[in-house]
């Protein structure tokens, strides 16, 4: 189906997302912590962590480049019009 590719799209961009904010989050801390600070750093890791269950939209958005906003604008529009009987299920 045609939004299934556009889906599969925007998973993987925002799977680049958190892998280079991972990587971001690891340049940072040891950049500035040079004691290395573990429980700072497994802090920092776990609150990343959560973002992989509760996807931060606000973050990926702002990141994001033209194309991947565009197409994000249009499949949540496109959600917005289903009909009322598929919000029944």
């Amino acid at each position: 189906m045609f939004y299934e590719e556009k889906i599969k799209y925007l998973k993987a961009s925002y799977r680049f997302f958190l892998s280079e904010t991972r990587k971001e989050i690891l340049t940072q801390h040891f950049r500035h912590n040079r004691d290395y600070a573990p429980n700072q750093l497994k802090n920092e890791l776990v609150r990343h962590r959560l973002s992989y269950i509760l996807p931060g939209v606000s973050d990926f958005k702002r990141n994001a480049d033209e194309p991947t906003l565009a197409m994000a604008h249009y499949l949540i529009a496109k959600l917005k019009q289903l009909p009322e009987d598929a919000e029944s299920f």
